[in-house]
C-alpha cells in the first residue's frame, strides 16, 4: 500500500509538470509554410500559418486532458459555416426560408437548392423565398461562388431562418480540435510536427 501511495504522488506529480511544461510557441517551418502555434499560460491559444499566398489566424482557447491539446477557436473565427437562427414548423401554407448574414443583412438574390438537387432559385432582396410544403432533408446555398450546405432538424419545418458564416479564407476555426503532445512537439492530423522553441529564441 505504501509503494501504492508512492506511485500515485509520482504519477500526480508529473501530470502537473506536463500541464506546466505545455505553455509556449511551437512551430512548423517548410520551404513554402511557415505555421506557429502559441500556447499561454492562461489558456489562449493563437495560430498563424503563412504560406505563399494566403495568411491564415485563429484565436480561441486551449486546454489540456492528460493526452491531447484541445483547441477551441472564438466564435468569431466561423468561416464557411452555416447555423440555424431558427427552423420551425408553424404550419403555414408553404415553406418560408430567409438567408442572412452574421451582421443579420440579407444574402439578396443568392442561389438556393433543396435536397441536392440541381435545380437552383433565387432569393429575392430580402434574402427570402418561398416554396410548396414538402420535405426537407437539406439545403444547399450558393453565393459569390462559394457553396454552403445545411442539413434540417427537422425535415417538416416550413419556417427556417439561416445564418452564414461566409467564408474567409484568412480564418481558420477549431471546434474541440485535437492534437497529440509528446514531449516537446504537437503533432498534426497529417502527422507533420510542431517543435516547442526554446525559451531564448
Amino acid at each position: 500500500m505504501k509503494h501504492f501511495h508512492i506511485f500515485l504522488f509520482i504519477l500526480s506529480f508529473i501530470s502537473c509538470q506536463t500541464r506546466e511544461n505545455i505553455p509556449g510557441v511551437y512551430t512548423l517551418e517548410e520551404d513554402f509554410a511557415y505555421i506557429k502555434l502559441e500556447l499561454k499560460p492562461d489558456s489562449i491559444f493563437v495560430y498563424n500559418a503563412i504560406g505563399d499566398l494566403i495568411r491564415v489566424k485563429s484565436e480561441g482557447i486551449w486546454k489540456y486532458d492528460s493526452i491531447n491539446i484541445i483547441l477551441q477557436s472564438y466564435e468569431d473565427y466561423k468561416s464557411g459555416i452555416v447555423d440555424v437562427g431558427v427552423e420551425e414548423y408553424k404550419r403555414l401554407d408553404s415553406i418560408h426560408i430567409k438567408v442572412i448574414d452574421v451582421n443579420q443583412q440579407p444574402l439578396s438574390h443568392a442561389a438556393l437548392a433543396l435536397n441536392g438537387q440541381n435545380l437552383k432559385f433565387i432569393l429575392n432582396e430580402y434574402g427570402e423565398i418561398k416554396f410548396p410544403l414538402q420535405p426537407i432533408d437539406s439545403i444547399q446555398i450558393y453565393y459569390l461562388g462559394d457553396q454552403y450546405n445545411y442539413n434540417t432538424i427537422n425535415k417538416y419545418s416550413d419556417f427556417i431562418e439561416l445564418k452564414i458564416n461566409l467564408k474567409d479564407l484568412s480564418k481558420r476555426y477549431y471546434f474541440s480540435k485535437k492534437l497529440k503532445i509528446r514531449k516537446n512537439k504537437l503533432i498534426l492530423e497529417s502527422g507533420e510536427k510542431l517543435y516547442k522553441r526554446r525559451k531564448n529564441r
